[in-house]
């Protein structure tokens, strides 16, 4: 259901009501397909994929869990996602009340799937210790090929509890870690060679202009539970921005917890060159990632620690707090996870907050993006402007242009390498051989697109500034290709294969990458399925 925003500005958008047009259209065909099983509004956008990520990377990891039959369920590890044929996590360890049990782990989104799919016939699923499913449509007991019954792990009921986390979690773009869709050209792939590339390209706009919407309208509810206040949004999606994969939901809840307002309010009593390590103590200290054992740690990093301590009894005064002890990250009390992102077998220790809500995961892949470092970051960023969002809107209202404004929202946004944290991602790790930028050109380029764009132009909507609202969309239709994620790679190899003149004709804005990303969220990640009614096909077709 559209909320009243977004149809008072679709008629901005005209190359998006096509593609809307024909996306609803699948949408009531794809309900009809669907009368015969149970579904519910709150949940019916959760993908079997999405599940695979719930599992995976158990992003709410409290929970409940339990069998049909009233077992308690406590994961020990989640396994390995199987990109092969068989179950879809394999050398799962679980225990099922008192009992560990180690094995495989098949998901559904149904769990009349089971015999859809032919699962009771293959032996390759006779190792399975738990079937997931987001319903239990049919009741029935799940029996393998030697005809060992298999308990249930029903996630509705569970998940219904918690739709506003999951909402947040599915408009995050998650990225899959392992495994792929299918790397084999698309049914799209021979109508997109035949087609000119003019007309490719204006499908493509359409769809990236509608996943614009689709952000303002989220930004729009976030606007709402913030008491309309810009500055307040524009902080809390960078934070969720900076948090990558593995931290987005943390750093949220972060930002939630430790809010914009009440930063500013501290800060305001220290010299302005004091002000990023005061915020980087109370955001370090909020999210409890202090740790209180120092002794083993290098002489420079208990140098930095005592300067952070010299300000965390800021936080003594706040609502909730009542303790230090509430804080303590003594392992007794508390642990980092760490994970290594080619290595997810590895074992997993959890670190959580005073708040809760907050399980920080280190990656040990690509050690730049460590929350620490990026916590760092916009400590420096938030110090920078009384109103960081004020700054923002003076900079979109520059006349010389997209080019000029892009230029200066970058230099706003980017963080150089400096201090403690331009060489370290943890506080126990080796440093770097080299500087890094706390926030890079990469991540800001992110920044402006995904969030500054959509706040701003739900600004200008909001003050009926129509000069800010053309500039802002001429910027988001001007704005220059970025990095391609695992989204826009798997796209350009559906659609166009080798063919890199028609690449290169159609895909050269970032709008169309966002439009490669839509569909793919709309119809590509439900794989041959999704072709069948896919609203780009039909396009192409006619």
């Amino acid at each position: 259901m559209r909320s009243q925003l977004f149809k008072s500005i679709f008629q901005q958008f005209p190359k998006v009501k096509q593609y809307l047009t024909l996306k609803e259209r699948v949408l009531s065909a794809r309900i009809f397909q669907c009368a015969d099983k149970k579904t519910e509004p709150q949940l019916e956008k959760i993908t079997e994929k999405f599940i695979y990520y719930l599992w995976s990377e158990q992003p709410l990891r409290d929970l409940p869990y339990k069998t049909s039959d009233g077992r308690e369920i406590k994961v020990v590890s989640p396994g390995l996602w199987n990109s092969n044929p068989g179950p879809d996590f394999t050398d799962v360890s679980l225990y099922l009340d008192e009992q560990l049990n180690k094995g495989d782990v098949e998901i559904h989104l149904y769990s009349s799937d089971w015999e859809r799919h032919k699962h009771h016939l293959d032996n390759n699923y006779n190792n399975l210790i738990l079937h997931i499913v987001l319903w239990d449509d049919d009741r029935k007991p799940i029996l393998l090929n030697n005809r060992r019954e298999v308990p249930q792990l029903v996630l509705a009921p569970l998940l219904r509890e918690r739709v506003g986390d999951i909402d947040k979690l599915l408009d995050l773009d998650i990225l899959l870690r392992q495994g792929s869709y299918f790397t084999s050209p698309g049914r799209c792939y021979s109508y997109v060679k035949q087609t000119p590339s003019q007309k490719t390209a204006y499908f493509l706009e359409g769809a990236g202009e509608s996943r614009l919407l689709r952000k303002i309208d989220n930004f729009h509810n976030r606007l709402s539970e913030s008491n309309n206040n810009y500055d307040e949004v524009l902080y809390q999606g960078i934070m969720t921005a900076l948090g990558y994969k593995n931290n987005q939901l943390s750093f949220l809840k972060l930002a939630e917890n430790m809010p914009y307002q009440k930063i500013r309010k501290i800060i305001q009593q220290y010299p302005k060159d004091k002000q990023p390590l005061v915020i980087q103590a109370v955001l370090f200290k909020t999210a409890g990632l202090i740790p209180r054992d120092i002794d083993a740690l290098t002489p420079e990093t208990r140098y930095y620690l005592q300067h952070l301590s010299g300000y965390t009894d800021l936080l003594m005064a706040l609502p909730d707090i009542k303790s230090d002890a509430d804080f303590s990250l003594h392992p007794r009390h508390g642990r980092v996870r760490r994970v290594a992102s080619e290595s997810p077998q590895e074992t997993c220790a959890y670190g959580r907050s005073a708040f809760g809500g907050m399980d920080w995961q280190i990656p040990g892949g690509r050690p730049t993006n460590s929350p620490y470092r990026r916590l760092a970051g916009i400590s420096y960023l938030l110090s920078r402007e009384p109103s960081l969002f004020s700054k923002v809107v003076e900079i979109m209202n520059n006349p010389s242009g997209p080019v000029d404004v892009r230029k200066e929202l970058v230099e706003l946004l980017c963080v150089p390498a400096t201090g403690y944290w331009s060489t370290r991602s943890t506080f126990d790790g080796r440093p770097f051989r080299k500087e890094y930028a706390l926030i890079g050109r990469e991540r800001v380029d992110e920044i402006i697109l995904n969030i500054i764009i959509p706040v701003v132009f739900l600004h200008s909507q909001s003050n009926k500034d129509v000069s800010l609202q053309e500039k802002v969309l001429n910027l988001y239709r001007s704005y220059p290709k970025l990095m391609d994620n695992y989204y826009t790679r798997f796209m350009k190899q559906r659609l166009f294969q080798s063919e890199q003149k028609a690449l290169s004709d159609i895909v050269k804005t970032a709008c169309v990458q966002q439009g490669l990303i839509e569909i793919f969220l709309d119809f590509c990640k439900k794989g041959y399925e999704g072709c069948d009614s896919c609203a780009f096909l039909s396009y192409l077709k006619s």
